[in-house]
């Protein structure tokens, strides 16, 4: 049962001017909801990127655990399919990182500090309308620098892995936060 004109000319031209789907999105929802009229949940199929600040903590209770902290952006795209609560999406973010450690060596200190990271990662999730719980994985990079006192020190760009977990909601509109907790190996 096709929807009518009118149904149709609310979702080509809407007057409440909802900026969160596109006309594209408002047809397809139209043609493929199981009533025209029926309000949809937020759609988590987005592109965008924003800027994040993170800690560089080691919750591990270690004696050496390193310390400081990230600044850095994040790009990526989000898709979820027309009815389905799964949201599927592919992100890289980049940040300058203040992350170091030290430990005497002897009769000299040793440093080892992050100086930039970054990942490319798949994250997979389970949309409650606004409130989005996922899980990460994917490629890590990042540039390690050691040194000790007195003595030329290394510098080496190392690729490795991470996986994580986190939360995202929004805020307004097409804005979210996120709360994100990622390993990374590199």
């Amino acid at each position: 049962d096709a929807p009518s004109a009118a149904a149709l000319a609310r979702v080509l031209l809407p007057e409440d001017g909802d900026a969160r789907v596109s006309a594209a999105h408002r047809l397809v929802w139209s043609l493929f909801a199981d009533d025209p009229d029926r309000r949809r949940d937020f759609l988590w199929r987005e592109d965008g990127g924003g800027a994040f600040g993170d800690s560089g903590w080691n919750g591990l209770g270690v004696s050496n655990s390193p310390g400081g902290g990230m600044v850095g952006g994040t790009i990526g795209y989000n898709w979820q399919g027309m009815g389905s609560p799964w949201v599927f999406g592919l992100e890289g973010d980049v940040d300058w990182s203040g992350v170091s450690d030290s430990t005497t060596c002897g009769a000299f200190t040793c440093q080892t500090k992050n100086t930039w990271f970054g990942t490319v990662r798949g994250r997979v999730g389970y949309a409650w309308d606004r409130f989005l719980p996922y899980v990460t994985g994917g490629a890590a990079f990042g540039d390690i620098k050691a040194s000790r006192n007195g003595f030329a020190g290394s510098s080496d760009t190392n690729a490795g892995w991470t996986v994580g977990v986190g939360v995202e909601g929004v805020i307004a509109g097409n804005w979210t936060a996120k709360l994100e907790y990622l390993y990374a190996d590199i």
